[in-house]
């Protein structure tokens, strides 16, 4: 996910970096890594998995409540609370890069229900809306999707009705797209990548520079199949796959 990032938009110096659903922290604590100087905020509605990720992980201690939604000091700020709330008060046009990777159930990221280990709304219009105001024109919103759905079809039903409500959000290109390569396990996690306002020619080359990007990881690591952003491609949107109609 964090790949992605880097390669569709640039984050530099004072700007803002949102992680709903900081879970362990594992996402959070790469980010802040990547970008040492914008500010990560993370954001958790359960303040158990936050002490594990402090514990376990290096995460810094959870603050709670956040300070006002204009403080942006540089470096990573963990807080317990609803993700979704924290994103629909943040100023618009405030941050370079929003991830949502909220599974649902015990431990997600916001408190709202979700059924089926699917985020129902954080992935519904409302909440991608806001993550759309919230991000800077060229803006990244990155989701983790997770479609535990118990067929193939239905699975697959979920992410497209997900791209198809993130271009919307988002406006310009549809958005791209990678999933894991067919393995005995459930293939149930997608990620999708969109731009604020994006061309269709600007997303396909910052989709090509991820992929070789992710490739390059890939091999450093001694993964197979390139990973995971190395499949990336245009999602098949209402309204077609490239320019959103």
């Amino acid at each position: 996910m964090l790949t992605a990032v880097a390669g569709f938009a640039p984050v530099g110096e004072g700007a803002r970096v949102l992680v709903a659903g900081a879970g362990g922290g594992a996402l959070a604590l790469a980010a802040a890594a990547a970008f040492p100087r914008a500010r990560v905020e993370a954001v958790d509605v359960d303040p158990v998995v936050l002490r594990a990720g402090a514990a376990w992980m290096g995460l810094p201690p959870a603050a709670q409540p956040p300070p006002p939604r204009g403080a942006a000091a540089p470096g990573l700020a963990v807080f317990a609370g609803d993700a979704l709330a924290r994103l629909a008060a943040a100023p618009p046009s405030s941050h370079a890069a929003i991830f949502i990777d909220i599974a649902g159930g015990g431990g997600a990221g916001s408190s709202a229900e979700a059924g089926g280990g699917f985020a129902v709304a954080a992935l519904a219009p409302k909440a991608l809306a806001a993550a759309a105001a919230a991000l800077a024109p060229g803006g990244v919103l990155v989701i983790n999707v997770l479609a535990l759905d118990a067929t193939p079809e239905g699975r697959q039903a979920r992410v497209d009705g997900v791209g198809t409500a993130v271009a919307a959000a988002l406006g310009g290109a549809a958005p791209y797209a990678a999933r894991p390569p067919p393995s005995p396990l459930e293939d149930s996690n997608t990620v999708i990548v969109g731009v604020k306002g994006a061309p269709a020619s600007d997303l396909g080359a910052a989709a090509a520079r991820t992929r070789a990007d992710a490739s390059r990881a890939a091999a450093a690591l001694a993964l197979d199949g390139g990973g995971l952003l190395a499949g990336l491609a245009p999602m098949a949107v209402k309204g077609g796959s490239g320019e959103l109609k």
